[in-house]
């Protein structure tokens, strides 16, 4: 082949590199688990052991294929800090470090109201350390000395593309990805990242994912026995880079319904704009590879089913139920007798104030407490159960996707773990019948979308000059008509909202 691509796509636990074909077709992958690790009472990145693996992927890729071009996807919330010399001044912190509630109150108090911030910079207020701002500034109480000697500031994207290039930068994907330091209406850096200092640890314009960092140095070249002509662009945001096939093959307006233990509803629009009762919910806005505001609005819909069918199991011995029985689901949204209301993370997703329960015949059982008396489920049975679950996290997605921009005719394309749950498919359709639903697949999008990166930046060409070589593959999933599901959706939204 004329030459090929790396695509490094670092997950939080897993790492893959996929090369590609100038055709953007995979032809080698390599894959590691590199979880992360304790060191002095905090978690942190096992960055020695990333580089390792960093440099034996690439030399395996080098010595079967003709890399000209890698591109780099991570996962978020996450930054290294650079002492003078070049080298981490201090660990890379995992966005799952608890600061504790003394630590975001007094956050708070220093910069401003979360809801203030939500509207100012497009951030929603999340748990740990998963706000950006709120880990520098932890760093910044952990290792003062350091944090004042510091050099540069990098997103976790460009901290490869430093360990690739030695060179340092700024992508706008990642910058504008629930970090509190963007200003989305003046395009700069915000008043918070000012106030901060942090702006004077930061390039000054960040650049677009296709933009060229810089070629190998000349140590990484002798390490992987790659060129140290090879290009490396600049990175992307993982979740970004998984939408960008899309927002290249799709003409039509569509919502991408992004599934798993995070469930994330993606909607490209022109501005930021902020409902009333969007502020303090799970709604913000990334930014698109294009530059473009990206309305998104989330729930940890994988960790509610994984949590709630646990205890449906071992309460009934009966494994969870995901295909569609009509009329199981008539018989249940007719009743109103069982609802699953959501909260296993405190304040997170569509309905903040809701705590995680199960309300069966007027009674609410605390998630807490749904394993201490069986006698409290002696007038239900487990397929009822998993019909409410199912309910909750279809009515639970489509608050979501309306948040995210979702109107009459859009389309919605669901990718994930949830294809395979026929039911959820299912309700979506009957609560959005305006709406025509897609189940969509894309082998390793995360990585394919920064491989097209590069394959743009390598080229020197539009990024719409790819959209021939590659199909998404999508099938339509049959419209469910369900008399009495938005009565049932109306009585589970006054109980999620009202917290009790």
């Amino acid at each position: 082949m004329e030459y090929a691509i790396a695509a490094l796509d670092i997950g939080k636990t897993n790492k893959k590199l996929v090369v590609y074909t100038p055709d953007l077709e995979p032809v080698h992958t390599s894959r590691q688990s590199v979880p992360c690790i304790t060191q002095n009472g905090l978690e942190v990145e096992d960055t020695a052991s990333l580089r390792s693996w960093l440099v034996d992927a690439l030399s395996c890729a080098a010595s079967h294929y003709p890399v000209r071009a890698i591109a780099v996807a991570a996962h978020g919330a996450t930054f290294a800090c650079l002492g003078q010399d070049g080298r981490l001044a201090f660990p890379v912190l995992s966005y799952t470090n608890e600061p504790g509630e003394d630590f975001h109150r007094a956050f708070f108090d220093r910069y401003g109201p979360a809801s203030e911030l939500q509207a100012r910079t497009a951030t929603l207020e999340l748990p740990a350390l998963i706000n950006l701002a709120q880990g520098i500034e932890y760093a910044r109480g952990r290792f003062p000395d350091e944090m004042r000697r510091a050099s540069a500031i990098l997103f976790y994207p460009q901290y490869f593309g430093y360990l690739l290039t030695g060179r340092v930068a700024a992508e706008l994907t990642y910058a504008g990805s629930h970090t509190y330091l963007w200003d989305f209406g003046a395009t700069r850096w915000s008043e918070l990242a000012r106030q901060m200092g942090v702006d004077q640890l930061l390039p000054l314009h960040p650049g677009q994912p296709w933009d060229v960092l810089g070629t190998l140095s000349a140590e990484m070249a002798e390490a992987t026995g790659l060129s140290r002509e090879v290009m490396v662009t600049l990175g992307i945001h993982d979740s970004n880079a998984s939408l960008l096939p899309y927002l290249l093959r799709t003409t039509d307006d569509f919502v991408l319904n992004s599934t798993g233990t995070w469930c994330v509803a993606m909607h490209n629009e022109t501005e930021v704009r902020f409902a009333p009762d969007e502020i303090g919910a799970a709604v913000y806005y990334n930014i698109t590879a294009f530059g473009n505001p990206l309305k998104s609005a989330n729930l940890m819909a994988g960790l509610e089913y994984d949590s709630f069918a646990r205890c449906f199991t071992e309460l009934f011995s009966v494994l969870p139920q995901s295909a569609y029985d009509p009329e199981l689901y008539r018989r249940v949204v007719a009743e109103k007798r069982c609802f699953v209301l959501p909260g296993i993370v405190a304040n997170s997703g569509q309905y903040p104030r809701s705590r995680a329960a199960v309300f069966i015949d007027g009674n609410r059982i605390e998630f807490e407490q749904l394993g201490a008396s069986p006698d409290q489920f002696a007038s239900i049975d487990a397929e009822q159960l998993y019909a409410a679950l199912n309910l909750s996290l279809a009515i639970q997605t489509r608050v979501a996707l309306t948040r995210a921009g979702l109107r009459p005719g859009t389309a919605v394309f669901t990718e994930g773990g949830f294809r395979n749950n026929e039911a959820y498919l299912a309700l979506l359709t009957a609560l959005l019948p305006g709406n025509p639903s897609y189940i969509t697949s894309l082998d390793e999008a995360t990585a394919f979308g920064a491989a097209i990166t590069a394959k743009v930046a390598y080229e020197r060409i539009a990024p719409s000059a790819v959209t021939g070589l590659y199909d998404i593959e999508t099938r339509l999933v049959p419209e469910t008509r369900l008399d009495g599901i938005e009565e049932y959706a109306t009585m589970f939204d006054r109980l999620a909202r009202s917290g009790s």
